[in-house]
């Protein structure tokens, strides 16, 4: 996002973020064989330096097909879990929670945003980004296709959270969000 002001974290909130990476990567669970394709989501993460946090839901591509007769109908989720020792707490936008569905597209020009305020950069460190994408259903409860689930502090570059990530979609944990960013294994891909 050209143009706008991304605010820089100080040393010590960097240092500390990447500690915390650093620790949680040398014991990451691993699955195994490849996950199924369920296809990806394409987002950009910025924060102004005002305490206002931006979700830029751009597309979701290679959605997987979940009805026999036609293709799915898209619709994106976000939030926010604040990373807690024992459980976790959504952190939502009342009355903008999902973005528009989309009617037979596998690749979705989404295209919306989602704001979070007032998070601070130690606030915004201190949670995870969820991305779920399911496939309306008029008749019956809608499908899950996939979602992410990414800590803010995997996607500091430098000294400024990513602009632009792409990322597999993954199946639901034991939770009900989707899998840990670190389960994933490789899949990181940026810019965009």
């Amino acid at each position: 996002m050209s143009g706008q002001n991304k605010e820089n974290f100080t040393r010590k909130e960097i240092t500390t973020a990447v500690k915390i990476k650093e620790k949680l990567k040398k014991s990451p669970k691993t699955y195994g064989a490849k996950t199924e394709n369920l296809g990806k989501i394409i987002f950009e993460v910025v924060h102004d330096g005002n305490k206002l946090l931006t979700i830029i839901i751009k597309r979701a591509e290679n959605l997987k097909k979940m009805d026999s007769l036609s293709e799915s109908d898209p619709y994106a989720q976000v939030y926010l879990l604040e990373n807690k020792v024992q459980g976790t707490t959504g952190i939502v936008i009342p009355g903008h929670e999902v973005t528009e569905t989309y009617k037979d597209q596998p690749n979705p020009d989404f295209h919306e945003e989602f704001y979070f305020q007032p998070l601070s950069v130690a606030e915004v460190l201190g949670c995870t980004l969820v991305i779920n994408v399911w496939d309306k259903d008029p008749t019956s409860a809608d499908d899950y296709i996939g979602g992410i689930r990414v800590p803010f502090f995997d996607m500091i570059s430098y000294d400024r959270l990513q602009a632009g990530i792409t990322l597999p979609l993954q199946k639901p944990h034991t939770d009900g969000h989707p899998r840990p960013m670190l389960e994933y294994g490789d899949g990181w891909s940026y810019p965009i």
